[in-house]
């Protein structure tokens, strides 16, 4: 796998910005993307995870970075990758909210904080072994720090402690009170005086402590300020960046007057030499807030909460600045593909192109007026929809200038619609399963439930459903007579099944079987595996097994083969007659959806762009994005 270069921001929010060693900088984003900033605006996105990219800290010395990944509830996990290779190298799942990260200085050491009382644990940084848990500093840290010896470690815990913690005797060598619940927690220095402050913000005051003592030596009023003073250059002072409901402004609290406060009488603490402006700017639309903020070489760089980056110099400026975005929309987002024999359509967010391998360009064939994300081919025509959202269900004419005819409109949000002949089978809210039937109109409810996964018709009276447990008892598969409405739960040992794939126009002459994906939760460890199950005999085998969480899996089913990009590191194809299993390599992007056609898999990945590979040799012919003037680049 490698990097794609571009010039495009996060799909979403920016969540992190760490510097990158001497040259350059990394973002973290909601959408799981990192990508590497080159002094000339020029990124490498690589996409690390599913999930959103909490934290993220870099170890210099084996070009490897850290990430925090969660889905904000159940899953924890922290991940350790080669930026050489772009293969992950080890990752640790955690019950508990993560709370810091970070490499030593050497690069010898992970250090890991939870949310949980003896939460914080020492991990050797290449091979992921644990060397410890730091149980002499039981309470909860939100930063950790090493000398550059890696001898001594420094914690801040949200309850107010600031720890001196020798690394090789596993004890504490020291222990001051500073301020409780402290955000944005930061150890830095000057030329004279490195690792001699400390500092925080809490509630719209920016606190500097002197670390040696634990004494709060100067405050100031901040409006929502973010501290950017880069703890990788130790002579600068402390940079911060606030609001005064107008203009957003860039101060310096500069190094003398670190120091001079050091001895300052404690009148002066709470009333000390103001900061310099160093620039008022303004330049965010009205709906983007800064979100991640990082102080990188003579460069202060600003992630939003739309995904772009800004960057400024650290340099006074007495005119007001505009601030701009360096990222810029490149290209456009595929949201959905599908296929038949040659040709591919390709979703937009405001057309359904035609195209396939050989082309350069793609052709209109019809708009998407109403921005939907997803759809199903159905004949000459398309049926469109858009998970999560309550937009009408409707029918497009591909190549015809007529309106979208509505099919129907959803009570609550839609989260899949599915097409078995002339049946489209759609789940609203997870709770609810329909069936639309495309030529009589006639729609109705047939299975209503909790945690609804997916569903699938394997017949005119039988569907099959796929949820999340909600006890040892239950099951999360499920068959239901649509006739007679008797539900009869399957026997799977997993606490969730989704990812559903059937053969309904072979089901006939198949011995038909479904597919899907299960996972099975253990105290700290999951399983994720492929199935398949014989409606007939109600029998289950399991075809791939990956040992962690994979709660975005998909399958997908093209007689004889079965793909599946479980475990996100490739596309594998499983011949369900020949027993053989192929794998396609994911690009930059992870992979959201395969389609087969005579003799080249496309392939649409999360950031909307689309790989071509050789169905029956695997090799990688083209990974290709859409420009906005319908040409692929």
């Amino acid at each position: 796998s490698q990097a794609r270069l571009s010039t495009q921001g996060h799909e979403s929010s920016v969540t992190a910005l760490c510097a990158a060693g001497n040259s350059g900088f990394f973002s973290a984003g909601q959408d799981g993307f990192v990508i590497r900033w080159d002094e000339n605006g020029m990124g490498q996105h690589f996409q690390m995870s599913d999930l959103s990219i909490k934290m993220i800290a870099y170890n210099k010395a084996t070009n490897e970075i850290a990430i925090y990944e969660t889905d904000g509830a159940a899953i924890n996990r922290v991940s350790v990758w080669s930026w050489t290779t772009f293969t992950r190298k080890y990752s640790k799942r955690f019950t508990d909210t993560v709370t810091a990260i970070s490499f030593s200085a050497k690069g010898t050491y992970l250090m890991v904080s939870t949310a949980a009382v003896n939460g914080t644990f020492l991990f050797n940084a290449k091979t992921g072994s644990r060397v410890r848990t730091i149980t002499e500093v039981p309470a909860i840290s939100s930063m950790m720090r090493t000398s550059d010896s890696e001898k001594t470690a420094i914690m801040y815990s949200i309850t107010g402690s600031l720890t001196y913690y020798d690394m090789s005797a596993n004890k504490q060598k020291a222990k001051f009170s500073v301020e409780a619940r402290m955000d944005q927690p930061i150890l830095f220095g000057t030329p004279s005086q490195p690792n001699r402050f400390f500092a925080g913000v809490k509630d719209n005051s920016l606190l500097v402590f002197d670390a040696t003592k634990g004494t709060v030596i100067a405050a100031y009023t901040a409006r929502n300020p973010y501290i950017c003073t880069s703890i990788t250059e130790q002579e600068e002072g402390l940079y911060f960046i606030t609001y005064d409901g107008k203009d957003y402004s860039l101060r310096l609290v500069d190094n003398q007057t670190l120091e001079d406060q050091l001895s300052a009488p404690y009148s002066k603490v709470y009333n000390p030499p103001a900061p310099l402006v160093v620039k008022t700017f303004t330049g965010l639309t009205s709906r983007e807030t800064f979100t991640a903020v990082a102080k990188v070489n003579g460069q202060i760089v600003l992630g939003t909460s739309s995904g772009n980056i800004c960057i400024m110099t650290d340099i006074p400026e007495s005119e007001k600045y505009t601030l701009s975005a360096m990222t810029e929309i490149e290209f456009e987002k595929v949201y959905d593909i599908v296929g038949n024999e040659n040709t591919l359509y390709c979703l937009t967010n405001n057309a359904i192109y035609r195209t396939s391998y050989d082309a350069n360009e793609s052709v209109s064939v019809a708009l998407n007026a109403n921005g939907q994300t997803n759809f199903e081919l159905y004949g000459d025509s398309v049926i469109v929809w858009s998970k999560g959202t309550r937009r009408a269900v409707q029918r497009i004419q591909l190549g015809s200038e007529s309106s979208p005819l509505t099919l129907f409109t959803p009570t609550t949000d839609l989260q899949n619609v599915r097409l078995f002949g002339d049946q489209l089978v759609y789940i609203q809210g997870n709770s609810s399963v329909g069936l639309y039937d495309l030529k009589t109109g006639r729609n109705s409810e047939i299975y209503s439930g909790t945690s609804i996964q997916d569903a699938v018709l394997i017949n005119s009276s039988e569907l099959y459903v796929a949820k999340t447990r909600s006890n040892q008892t239950d099951s999360a598969l499920i068959s239901v007579n649509i006739k007679t409405m008797e539900t009869v739960p399957l026997s799977i040992d997993g606490s969730v099944v989704f990812s559903l794939s059937y053969d309904f126009d072979n089901a006939e002459t198949n011995a038909a079987m479904l597919y899907g994906i299960v996972i099975s939760a253990q105290e700290e460890d999951a399983i994720t595996r492929t199935f398949s199950f014989n409606p007939l005999t109600k029998t289950i085998s399991y075809i791939l097994t990956y040992p962690d969480e994979d709660t975005t899996a998909f399958t997908s089913l093209s007689t004889p083969v079965l793909f599946t990009n479980i475990g996100k590191t490739v596309v594998y194809a499983c011949n369900l007659k020949s027993k053989r299993n192929m794998q396609y390599k994911r690009s930059s992007a992870m992979a959201v959806k395969v389609c087969p056609l005579s003799d080249k898999l496309a392939v649409l990945n999360s950031d909307g762009s689309v790989t071509w590979y050789n169905l029956n040799t695997q090799a990688v012919l083209a990974d290709r994005v859409l420009l906005r003037s319908g040409n692929w680049k």
